[in-house]
């Protein structure tokens, strides 16, 4: 452990843990790591990484932000995600190996790293995939007026997330 990068996460990582030692149930809240940073920090970092947002672990992560309960729930969709993968073998056998193989890549991947925007979406996109490929959808008819109301809806709260989620902060 003499690289600075890996002593650093590791010091990191024991924080993280006594944060889930304080608060195991529900955490801290989301992105509040850097409080429980603040209180447990540990003046080996100064010269390592002296401010950290993330315990860049993202199990560790969610546990700190969302306790037990929310870690549970993150094992749950990976869980789900694999399930799916493993029925879908039974059907599209090389289409199911791939997302097994996508889902473990990304579960690897987050003992080291953390969770962004864009990696949540694949992870989403790989535990859709089976459940939408092993089930047949049949078309249905909607009226045009019925569809001019959904994009309408649609839109209206796609303003508001692009304005809320993306504008409003930089503002």
């Amino acid at each position: 452990l003499d690289n600075r990068a890996t002593s650093g996460r590791v010091l990191n990582w024991q924080i993280a843990w006594e944060g889930i030692k304080e608060r195991p149930l529900f955490g801290w809240g989301p992105e509040q790591y850097h409080i429980l940073y603040d209180k447990h920090y540990d003046p080996r970092l100064y010269n390592i990484e002296p401010w950290v947002d993330r315990a860049h672990n993202n199990y560790l992560d969610v546990f700190t932000g969302s306790g037990i309960v929310g870690f549970l729930a993150y094992l749950g969709v990976l869980g789900t995600g694999l399930y799916g993968a493993w029925k879908l073998r039974a059907q599209h056998w090389a289409m199911g190996n791939v997302v097994i193989a996508g889902i473990i890549a990304y579960a690897v991947n987050d003992i080291f790293l953390f969770d962004t925007m864009w990696t949540w979406v694949l992870l989403l996109l790989l535990v859709t995939v089976p459940y939408l490929m092993m089930h047949e959808v049949k078309p249905r008819t909607v009226s045009p007026k019925t569809m001019y109301v959904r994009a309408f809806v649609l839109s209206i709260g796609g303003c508001f997330a692009l304005w809320y989620g993306v504008i409003a902060p930089t503002i």
